[in-house]
């Protein structure tokens, strides 16, 4: 176990110390035109009432303009604007989370399509009817204000979008301590059978991820995020695996079961003889959720005003790059290299991917 833990911190140190030598995917190749308005050299606005999408080369992102949620990402790491999937799941994109313990009342709906195990508790992003929440977009910058995530706090996000940057400023006020099964400024469900996003970067304990965070999403490239906390006192991002939008307990083992027929019609259309060979599916988790913390622990927030500053660029780790970059037939290098470092925050070491449970091979390589 000792030897299992000395590899896996020499890998991470190694990984978050080229962090900083990041190169950024481009291959010089024009993209496809876009409808749209276009913002800046390589940054496109395709905007409706409801919904604000920016578009260039390296991402994808879009944001409710009828509440506080992101609801759609992709990122290229070789700046050829290739997506075709959401990364995020859709039923809970990105935004505000605030849940209360069993037994107590907050009024306020369930927003995101997520409402908690017994449906008797909150998920925040909207407020009741008549609250103050706003979403205004102006250029490349999305607002949202008047956030109430009960009576316990009143939050304000802004991002502001570029070519290869999405940058958040949280403000919260939160007038006293307060009890809750989950509160976060900023919850992420991404959706892992688009792929699994796996976040590498140091523990400050089981799951809790020090910025900054490498966060690499297989076969599609890497968000490097930083934070910056005025006040000094570090944010964590805190991961945590989901099967059906319900939380699965750390270390537990997926089982296989016989495949539904909706199942095998969408292997049969991916052409996985193993799977349909032998008639079952793997029962794993499907969604991995981030959940930005600053002040909470133990099911407890503490009181204050609170402001988080967050920026994520697109960015592509892979050796010789000067070779890879050269070479038009190492293009998918940039994108997938990171593959082979999947990592479990909440078991603290290396696995398949970061849904998957450790073997004897990420053990001993």
């Amino acid at each position: 176990m000792m030897i299992q833990r000395t590899i896996t911190g020499g890998l991470l140190a190694w990984v978050c110390g080229s962090m900083a030598l990041a190169a950024e995917g481009q291959d010089g190749k024009t993209p496809s035109p876009l409808a749209g308005r276009r913002l800046q050299q390589d940054l496109i606005l395709q905007q409706t009432r409801d919904e604000a999408t920016y578009v260039s080369p390296w991402l994808k992102v879009s944001f409710s303009l009828a509440r506080p949620q992101m609801t759609f990402l992709s990122v290229d790491a070789t700046g050829n604007g290739r997506h075709p999937s959401n990364l995020l799941k859709s039923a809970a994109g990105a935004g505000p989370m605030f849940v209360v313990p069993p037994g107590h009342h907050v009024p306020m709906v369930v927003v995101g399509g997520i409402p908690p195990k017994g449906g008797t508790t909150s998920a925040s992003g909207m407020p009741p009817k008549g609250g103050t929440t706003s979403a205004t977009s102006a250029g490349n910058v999305v607002r949202y204000s008047g956030i109430k995530l009960g009576d316990a706090e009143t939050d304000a996000l802004e991002f502001t979008v570029g070519p290869k940057t999405i940058r958040v400023v949280i403000q919260r006020e939160i007038p006293h301590d307060y009890t809750a099964a989950e509160s976060s400024p900023l919850r992420v469900m991404f959706d892992a059978t688009v792929t699994p996003a796996s976040p590498l970067g140091r523990l400050a304990g089981p799951g809790k991820l020090q910025f900054p965070v490498l966060l690499h999403f297989p076969d599609w490239g890497s968000l490097l995020l930083r934070a910056k906390d005025p006040d000094g006192e570090p944010a964590t991002w805190d991961f945590s695996l989901f099967r059906d939008l319900k939380p699965i307990s750390p270390g537990a083992v997926a089982s296989w079961r016989p495949m539904t027929p909706e199942e095998r019609k969408k292997f049969e259309r991916m052409h996985n003889r193993y799977l349909l060979r032998g008639g079952g599916t793997h029962a794993g988790p499907e969604q991995i959720q981030l959940a930005l913390h600053k002040g909470f622990a133990a099911g407890k927030q503490r009181a204050g005003h609170q402001r988080i500053e967050l920026e994520m660029t697109v960015s592509a780790v892979y050796p010789e790059a000067a070779l890879g970059d050269a070479d038009p037939r190492l293009l998918g290098v940039k994108r997938a290299w990171l593959n082979i470092f999947g990592f479990r925050a909440d078991l603290g070491c290396l696995a398949n991917n970061c849904t998957g449970d450790t073997c004897q091979f990420c053990m001993h390589c």
